[in-house]
């Protein structure tokens, strides 16, 4: 019988002894099945993927003064946790010192929801209500009706004007922007408290991330990862399933003031919004009926009613115009709040910067 050659056997021994050396890899994730919508809060999702048990830690701030106030641009300048976050052992690693352990509180414009298969709802979020800026992943678990996700998530999907009974992952994403078989999100800002949360399954040694959602997303490998709480700034009545009520984007304080445009003869909307920081002077104005009585509620940073001086029922001109201007607490925590003005019924909401 012929024999090979020695260094035949040699060609066909080499790439054995090298895989022997590798180093074993991270597996690679299974194929997810879809998880279908029970509700706003749960899902026929088991869960149980990279790092579980911290992407759903359920602890709230206890107190107000432990939430450091972000933003995307922030964010995206935040230093990489150390190490190979995409080894095999990173899989079950705990919240690691640092930011992992601190509350943040994140207002901005949503660019795109997602339904996850881990039953997790994917937002990606914006510092300005414009589809080109950089993007924060944040991401709400699902949870049985008493969790304080659940909470978040029904605020959610009732600012969208969105039941998502039924629907499966994969098959309902709103975007901004969307791309075919998208559905489209009207604009909806949002004020958002979570941890921050270094999701290094998508992300490379150097920090930066791949396939993080949209490219957009991949400006940061850092998320707000579980929301503990959500607030939505500004929706509107949906005129259809899925869609909400244009509301203003997030801007930061000074004058946003623009061409009135004419209201409907029952109805009221913002075309001014100024904010001001502890111990300014905010201002803003609507435009509704000549002769409408019309109230204004303002909603601090923190989320308490503000009885301030100037924020009393007004009647508007002959031109249907109303502006209220009221002193910002010196004490007043800097933040996104919210100022909602009802005339006649009808109601509007827009977020106002507050710092």
């Amino acid at each position: 019988m012929l024999r090979p050659p020695v260094f035949a056997w040699c060609i066909i021994a080499l790439p054995l002894v090298v895989a022997s050396l590798a180093p074993a890899a991270r597996p690679a994730a299974a194929q997810e099945a879809p998880a279908t919508w029970l509700g706003a809060c749960q899902t026929t999702s088991p869960g149980r993927r990279y790092r579980w048990g911290a992407k759903t830690d359920p602890e709230t701030p206890g107190d107000p003064s432990a939430i450091n106030p972000t933003s995307v641009a922030e964010m995206v300048t935040w230093a990489p946790l150390p190490g190979d976050w995409r080894a095999r052992a990173a899989g079950d690693a705990p919240r690691q010192d640092g930011l992992e352990q601190q509350f943040f509180e994140l207002p901005g414009a949503v660019q795109r929801v997602g339904l996850e298969p881990d039953g997790d709802v994917h937002l990606e979020v914006a510092d300005a209500d414009d589809p080109t800026l950089p993007r924060v992943i944040v991401e709400l678990p699902q949870g049985d009706d008493a969790s304080v996700f659940c909470a978040a998530r029904q605020a959610l999907f009732g600012g969208m004007g969105v039941d998502p009974t039924g629907l499966r992952s994969g098959s309902a994403v709103w975007a901004r922007a969307p791309r075919p078989n998208q559905r489209p999100l009207d604009p909806l800002a949002v004020d958002v408290v979570g941890k921050a949360f270094y999701d290094g399954e998508h992300c490379g040694t150097d920090g930066v991330a791949h396939n993080h959602g949209t490219l957009l997303a991949d400006a940061t490998c850092w998320e707000l990862h579980p929301i503990v709480q959500l607030t939505v700034l500004g929706a509107g009545t949906p005129s259809s399933p899925g869609t909400s009520a244009p509301v203003p984007s997030v801007e930061p304080p000074g004058d946003t003031s623009g061409v009135p445009q004419p209201a409907p003869a029952t109805g009221v909307i913002f075309t001014s919004v100024t904010g001001a920081a502890p111990g300014g002077t905010a201002r803003v104005s609507v435009q509704t009926s000549p002769g409408a009585s019309c109230t204004i509620a303002y909603v601090t940073p923190s989320g308490t009613t503000s009885r301030a001086q100037g924020l009393g029922p007004q009647i508007a001109d002959a031109d249907g115009v109303i502006t209220w201007s009221w002193d910002i607490g010196p004490s007043t925590r800097p933040g996104i709040g919210s100022v909602t003005a009802s005339c006649g019924g009808q109601s509007a909401t827009s977020p106002i910067p507050i710092g």
